[in-house]
């Protein structure tokens, strides 16, 4: 009887919680620049082990005109770049929280929330606007 209740609660509190090890997630989004057009930023989470996790940020610009007329009257093309950068942090995940702290010592906080047929979604905030990372195969 006690045994059928344990098991019970147990696979209740492991049922919420999220598989992360060895998973990618990954969030795209167009970011206005002014005068330039739309940046595209990519952030991805690994999830190396069970504790530790790597984030990876890449912003990319397209070429795009420029702000100004040459005497002549043409417009020059101010080219497009690519930003790359990464940090190490470790992570824990408690109630469907995900609380990821960096080698500098800041600190993400992100949701994981279910989906129904579908791994789940990881949702965050940056900059006051919801951001949502979905699992890469």
């Amino acid at each position: 009887m006690y045994t059928l209740k344990i098991l019970s609660m147990l696979m209740f509190l492991l049922a919420g919680r999220p598989v992360l090890t060895h998973t990618v997630w990954q969030n795209e989004r167009k970011e206005f620049v002014a005068d330039a057009g739309n940046m595209t930023v990519t952030t991805t989470l690994e999830f190396l082990s069970a504790t530790k996790v790597v984030m990876r940020y890449k912003s990319v610009m397209p070429s795009h005109p420029a702000m100004y007329v040459n005497p002549d009257g043409s417009i020059d093309t101010i080219e497009g770049w690519t930003s790359d950068w990464e940090s190490n942090g470790t992570y824990k995940c408690r109630r469907g929280k995900i609380i990821i702290t960096f080698d500098d010592e800041s600190t993400m906080e992100l949701l994981y929330q279910k989906v129904l047929y579908n791994a789940g979604v990881i949702v965050g905030e940056k900059y006051g606007e919801k951001i949502v990372f979905e699992k890469q195969e």
